[in-house]
């Protein structure tokens, strides 16, 4: 119990997050009454199906989906890789800039999904919000230029990056743009949730970096959401 507690106090958010999620596949396997969901509990629980967020206007589903999995083996895996990359970027940034990294980097995820994925599919689970902690890692690497701690740990989550995602192009059942949106969406938000004086060390122009994030956050937003919306109307009507 004292681990526990210590734990806590280092990654509050990270840990309520996890405990989310289990109770949340606790829930769907109780209704599902197996441990592989199916995708009706998927979409009754709020995954992410383009149909219900472009013509039922159902938006919340981009943040939901992240919270829901689809099978014992995928959310073990998921939450021990956001256990031990999120203890690590919660220090590092703080238990509310944390929390927006995950939030944004699940939506954004889950935007790319329903622009330029499958629009039939059902899609569940963090993995783009797990990705977004990658892209971030791989920022805060980049601005230690690629030296000491943050170098390392860059170096490593890079590789494991790239060989994630080309193993995801020969893999069905994987939502790949999901991915990507999730490490795009953590590289770009990352300057703005730094201290200007964390930016200024190394050797960055902190206002230069903050407005071309918003610029680019706002640009695929936009982008993202007129692509969705044409691409469903075009295929479903």
């Amino acid at each position: 119990m004292q681990e526990l507690k210590a734990e806590f106090k280092i990654q509050p958010v990270n840990l309520i997050l996890v405990g989310i999620m289990i109770m949340l596949y606790g829930a769907e396997v109780i209704v599902s009454r197996s441990t592989t969901i199916s995708t009706q509990i998927l979409y009754n629980f709020g995954a992410n199906f383009a149909p219900a967020v472009i013509f039922n206007h159902q938006w919340w589903r981009l943040f939901t989906a992240g919270l829901l999995h689809v099978s014992f083996f995928h959310i073990v895996f998921n939450l021990i890789v956001m256990y031990w990359i999120g203890r690590l970027l919660e220090r590092a940034l703080g238990s509310m800039r944390y929390l927006i990294l995950f939030v944004f980097a699940n939506i954004l995820g889950n935007l790319f999904t329903l622009a330029l994925g499958d629009l039939r599919a059902i899609s569940a689970g963090a993995s783009g919000a797990i990705y977004g902690m990658f892209g971030s890692l791989i920022i805060l690497g980049i601005l230690a230029h690629w030296r000491g701690f943050w170098g390392e740990q860059a170096k490593t989550i890079g590789l494991l990056v790239v060989l994630s995602l080309v193993g995801n192009l020969f893999s069905t059942g994987i939502d790949l743009w999901a991915h990507i949106g999730g490490i795009i969406a953590g590289a770009v938000l990352t300057p703005l949730l730094l201290k200007n004086q964390a930016l200024q060390a190394s050797n960055q122009r902190p206002e230069l970096l903050k407005s071309g994030s918003v610029i680019l956050i706002i640009g695929m937003i936009g982008i993202l959401i007129m692509i969705g919306v044409s691409h469903g109307n075009a295929y479903f009507s």
